[in-house]
């Protein structure tokens, strides 16, 4: 019974820690990808390109800061 227990335990603390990485790794890129869609969506073509330039930098500034 205390084995069960512990494995159980063991199990949501592997769940709680993928999703941790999921949400401090990966979740700001998909925000950044579906806030500039929405943006991209709202503006005529010459703003939209300025938001996916700008979208480029974001997204490799964070990965630039993953990776430290």
């Amino acid at each position: 019974m205390c084995d069960q227990f512990n494995f159980s335990v063991q199990d949501l603390r592997n769940q709680i820690e993928t999703t941790d990485t999921y949400i401090v790794n990966y979740l700001p890129f998909r925000t950044i990808k579906e806030l500039t869609t929405l943006l991209e969506g709202c503006f005529e073509p010459k703003v939209s390109q300025k938001i996916k330039v700008i979208e480029a930098l974001k997204i490799k500034d964070m990965y630039a800061r993953m990776m430290t």
